[in-house]
């Protein structure tokens, strides 16, 4: 440290500690001080050089501190810091980045999704002022925000359009338009259309595999091939709980493979036992058979305990907490199990 420097920043504290300790021996000490010349004026001041003579050290005159820090670096072989100052800035950035997306989700999907009126309205402004500003307009986030906050569907479309002109190989842009197109205005020629491109900018995505097999099956009615797109969503994940439980689903109700449809709405609670809906379904398939009553009813309460006003999950543990569950003794399903709306069955990219 140099004497000068450091004295004038509060090293009396280090001074008196020094100066009251045992004598280090030989070696103990190396002072630095700053010298531009060599000359005796430069050297520290004599409290200083008392000291490092009693514990048998060095007045070590430096040029400067940056200059010994570099001289150490070659010494030592400290590569340059530029290429870790630059590493560890990108790493800030991209940092920042993350926080800010997350945020701009947490907005438009979490929260918005929760609030009404003019308080949905204000985070969706909030969720795009700040996508706005975070340079977003290039990602397919930013236009689906955009779509999600529009009042109507001419706007909402109008959104998707805009963002597909700008992103036209977006494979979620264009599953989520093809979702919009089948289920909100309901253009399923088109909307077929939009979920081929999907599949073809990405034939191995799971979400998009497990929605045209859900449109095939639930407007189409090719199930043969509806069960083609739901073995290869499958085999992309195999744990996608939405994909596992809409196979499920297919199963029970299209095929009549009951013990098929068990398996896979267990696998399906097993990877997503906060899904209500699938929840329900494996309970109503339980509820078939007596025996099953109580694993089902258990199921239906843990879907009440995560929704407390969903419909099916109500209507459900009303009937099985009847003295008989209805509808039982020949095989059948509970009579408040139906069919799951289209909306629930699809499930859109997020971003996140």
């Amino acid at each position: 440290m140099n004497g000068r420097t450091v004295a004038g920043r509060g090293a009396g504290s280090l001074m008196n500690f020094l100066q009251h300790m045992p004598p280090l021996g030989a070696d103990g000490i190396f002072w630095t001080y700053r010298s531009t010349n060599g000359g005796p004026d430069e050297l520290p001041s004599d409290r200083i050089q008392k000291l490092v003579k009693k514990h048998q050290g060095w007045l070590v005159p430096v040029y400067g501190f940056d200059e010994l820090m570099a001289q150490f670096a070659e010494l030592f072989g400290v590569s340059n810091l530029s290429d870790e100052l630059q590493r560890s800035a990108k790493e800030t950035c991209e940092r920042y980045k993350k926080a800010s997306r997350e945020l701009i989700y947490r907005f438009a999907i979490e929260l918005a999704a929760k609030a009404t009126g003019t308080e949905k309205e204000r985070l969706y402004r909030a969720a795009i002022y700040h996508a706005e500003q975070s340079d977003m307009k290039e990602e397919w986030g930013y236009w689906e925000i955009r779509a999600i906050a529009a009042r109507n569907p001419d706007d909402q479309e109008k959104a998707y359009l805009e963002g597909l002109s700008k992103l036209p190989e977006s494979a979620p842009l264009l599953g989520n338009y093809a979702i919009f197109l089948d289920t909100v205005v309901q253009k399923h020629d088109e909307a077929e259309k939009f979920y081929k491109r999907a599949i073809g900018a990405a034939p191995k995505n799971a979400i998009h595999l497990g929605n045209y097999a859900n449109f095939l099956t639930d407007v189409r009615q090719k199930h043969d091939e509806a069960e083609e797109f739901y073995k290869r969503a499958i085999t992309a994940d195999p744990n996608h709980a939405n994909n596992l439980g809409n196979y499920a689903e297919f199963l029970e109700e299209v095929r009549n493979k009951l013990d098929e449809a068990e398996e896979l709405y267990r696998r399906s609670v097993e990877a997503d036992p906060l899904y209500p809906r699938h929840l329900c379904n494996y309970a109503a398939l339980l509820a078939r058979k007596p025996a099953n009553k109580p694993k089902a009813l258990e199921l239906v309460e843990a879907a009440l305990r995560i929704s407390p006003d969903d419909r099916l999950a109500k209507d459900l543990a009303e009937a099985l907490k009847a003295k008989a569950a209805p509808n039982t003794a020949n095989g059948n399903k509970p009579a408040a199990r139906r069919r799951s709306k289209k909306s629930a069955r699809r499930k859109k990219e997020t971003g996140r």
